[in-house]
């Protein structure tokens, strides 16, 4: 494998094992200031009705606003603002009880389809794809990974693109109920392989994914198949795997260094920068 292409699709899975291995580790009102008084002023005896007249005027005050407008900017001030509606409480899914309850993404378990996909979306393969438990992720996942490999008439999936699937499957790779086919199919084989799952890795997220994962071959036909599409997902992007980013942040720091992340290029990174252990099939 060339330094500047990333790994096909069949050798990405077996790359993963690798490089999971090799790694280690108020103001105040202003007063107005008081009116001056009005000068008398002195009156001839030929206007001394016109002057009583002008100092009656000014002695009177002016009058206050009207009732009704009052008691209206009064009424108006109580009013209050129209409430803004709640937004509804995101769907929810606990279908393995060994791992907490999980919020369901989009409450489709998917991509927003009329988000940073939109676009691609339009008038690519995935077009016609129903979204919902990870279709569209999915199918954009692998128009990826075709792209990355070179493969003849594979679709550039753009940037902002790619990174909204990336973090889709990191989420779903934090607990197995976040990931609705994974724990369909799975519920049973992790309540009897997973009960103690302290011993994978340092994190507690993605425990019980890890446990099916060291367990594949006892899994159940369809668990397993469910198994491999994350590990072709972690393939695509280590960081759908919270054991191996913990494991291999050291590693990643020191050989693959402004690497992008996607695509499966980190991965293939990490193998040429810790060569000295053969790439295993980690799938059969």
């Amino acid at each position: 494998m060339g330094a500047g292409r990333s790994p096909s699709r069949q050798q990405a899975a077996a790359l993963l094992l690798v490089a999971a291995v090799l790694c280690s580790t108020w103001k105040p009102t202003l007063q107005q200031p008081a009116a001056s008084p009005v000068a008398a002023t002195p009156a001839t005896s030929s206007n001394t009705a016109a002057t009583a007249t002008q100092t009656t005027a000014a002695a009177t005050p002016a009058a206050p606003p009207t009732t009704p407008a009052a008691a209206t900017q009064t009424t108006a001030a109580a009013t209050p603002a129209a409430p803004v509606p709640a937004k509804p409480a995101a769907k929810k899914n606990k279908q393995v009880e060994l791992a907490p309850e999980a919020d369901v993404q989009n409450d489709i378990d998917d991509i927003d389809v009329q988000g940073k996909c939109k676009e691609f979306l339009s008038s690519s393969v995935c077009k016609d794809v129903e979204a919902g438990e990870g279709g569209v992720a999915n199918c954009i996942s692998e128009a990826i990974s075709a792209a990355e490999a070179g493969e003849e008439g594979a679709e550039n999936v753009p940037d902002d693109c790619q990174e909204d699937v990336y973090q889709f499957m990191i989420t779903r790779g934090k607990n197995i109920n976040a990931n609705i086919p994974l724990a369909k199919a799975c519920k049973a084989d992790a309540e009897k392989l997973c009960k103690n799952t302290w011993v994978f890795g340092p994190t507690a997220e993605g425990r019980i994914i890890a446990c099916l994962r060291e367990d594949k071959d006892k899994l159940s036909k369809a668990c397993k198949a469910e198994v491999y599409k994350v590990q072709m997902a972690v393939a695509t992007d280590y960081r759908a795997d919270p054991e191996m980013a913990a494991l291999c942040k050291a590693d990643i720091e020191q050989y693959c260094k402004g690497v992008k992340d996607g695509g499966g290029r980190v991965t293939a990174c990490l193998v040429r920068g810790t060569a000295g252990a053969g790439a295993g099939q980690w799938w059969p």
